[in-house]
């Protein structure tokens, strides 16, 4: 019998994404020996209406929002899942040809909840550089840095119900979802072998530094220091303060002193103290303020 996949593709379907939305589309539909059923979640009201009735014609479910946001077409699709296994693409990356075959024996052999896959980033790359280390303690790991691409799991849909992707955080959604399954004791296995490719696609709301960015990011790793195990929550240190670092950086550059200020205070608070030497940029920026006003 033929297994089946619920594939998820968020997109906006402005024109500008047309080439690669179609080009992700193709690799789904193209996998060996597994049928992908695609989701296509277009959000916001920038699609392009031509796109919209061009994929309306392809064999596959279009669901559409009015809000543009990624977490919450993430959640629609989740919702709409109807096979025993579920993946997402983003509408810039393309699986490679055998992408769901192989995730699908890995959390079969393995009997896991859901299955991960290294990859290649946009350089050739891989995507996860060292998977031993991440596979010895992959919540030790996922605290240092991500290792679930949007487009790198396999997920058992009896296992990983909808509920864990209601309101993942924007820009972090992958590092939040990781985190809740690890912690909500899922089983988790890797793959080694590259199953996807990931684009470098200029714009991309995953690459923009915004302060709502910075602002999640501090606000992820509050969310993962109250919520990891007493034993590793140490590791959770320098990135909180390196996070309010950052943010402070971002006041700073952005002119707004008094901010930047607080940031850094509590950054140095959490134990930043490799970022003391900032300081003097402080410094520097409120006597010249001073001084002009």
């Amino acid at each position: 019998m033929t297994n089946t996949v619920s594939v998820i593709i968020p997109t906006t379907a402005e024109l500008s994404r047309r080439e690669s939305l179609l080009r992700a589309i193709d690799s789904a539909i193209a996998q060996r020996d597994v049928v992908a059923n695609l989701v296509v979640v277009v959000n916001g009201s920038r699609y392009y209406p031509s796109l919209l009735q061009e994929i309306e014609k392809l064999p596959l479910q279009v669901v559409r929002l009015r809000e543009a946001s990624l977490p919450s077409a993430i959640y629609a699709g989740r919702l709409r899942v109807a096979d025993r296994y579920f993946s997402f693409l983003d509408d810039d990356d393309i699986y490679l040809p055998n992408a769901l075959e192989l995730r699908l024996e890995a959390l079969n052999s393995e009997r896991a909840d859901f299955a991960v896959s290294n990859g290649m980033d946009a350089a050739g790359g891989l995507v996860i550089p060292d998977l031993r280390a991440v596979t010895s303690d992959p919540l030790r790991a996922l605290l240092s840095r991500n290792w679930l691409a949007s487009c790198g799991g396999l997920y058992r849909s009896e296992s990983i119900s909808a509920e864990f992707f209601r309101e993942l955080v924007k820009y972090l959604e992958w590092t939040v979802l990781g985190f809740r399954l690890l912690i909500a004791g899922k089983r988790v296995c890797f793959l080694d072998t590259p199953t996807f490719r990931l684009s470098d696609t200029e714009g991309s709301a995953s690459k923009q530094r915004t302060m709502e960015a910075l602002l999640n990011g501090a606000a992820v790793v509050e969310y993962m220091f109250s919520h990891a195990p007493a034993e590793i929550r140490s590791g959770l240190f320098w990135k909180r303060a390196s996070a309010f670092h950052a943010l402070s950086n971002y006041c700073l550059q952005s002119g707004h002193l008094n901010q930047a200020w607080r940031m850094h205070v509590s950054s140095l608070r959490m134990g930043g103290w490799q970022y003391l030497a900032y300081t003097r940029h402080l410094i520097w920026r409120s006597c010249r303020a001073c001084f002009a006003g």
